[in-house]
C-alpha cells in the first residue's frame, strides 16, 4: 500500500524513518480501544510530525481485523507524511 502511494521503502542511515506504536487500552464490556501513534523521523533523527488513528477492536482481534486496522490508520496517514517530507524540506 504505501509503494503504490509513492511511499519508498528502505533501510539505510540515510532514509526517513516511519514508525507504528499499537497502544490497546484494558477490555471494557468485550471491546477496547486500539491506537496507532504514528510517527515521520528525519534521518538525523528529528521529529517532523506525529498523529495517532483510534478505533474500537474486539477482546482478540483477528489478524484480518488487525490488518484492516492498519491498513486505514497508513491511509489516514498518507497525506500527511508528504506534508511534514516536504515541510522539512524547505528548512
Amino acid at each position: 500500500m504505501l509503494s503504490r502511494n509513492q511511499v519508498a521503502l528502505e533501510s539505510n542511515g540515510n532514509t526517513h524513518t516511519l514508525r507504528y506504536k499499537l497502544v490497546l487500552e484494558d477490555t471494557k464490556n468485550g471491546v477496547r480501544r486500539g491506537q496507532w501513534a504514528i510517527s515521520l523521523s528525519a534521518p538525523d533523527g528529528k521529529l517532523l510530525g506525529q498523529t495517532a488513528y483510534s478505533s474500537t477492536l474486539t477482546v482478540d482481534p483477528s489478524p484480518r481485523s488487525v490488518d484492516a486496522f492498519t491498513e486505514a490508520a497508513t491511509i489516514s496517514t498518507l497525506r500527511s507524511l508528504g506534508g511534514w517530507m516536504q515541510s522539512n524540506a524547505s528548512k
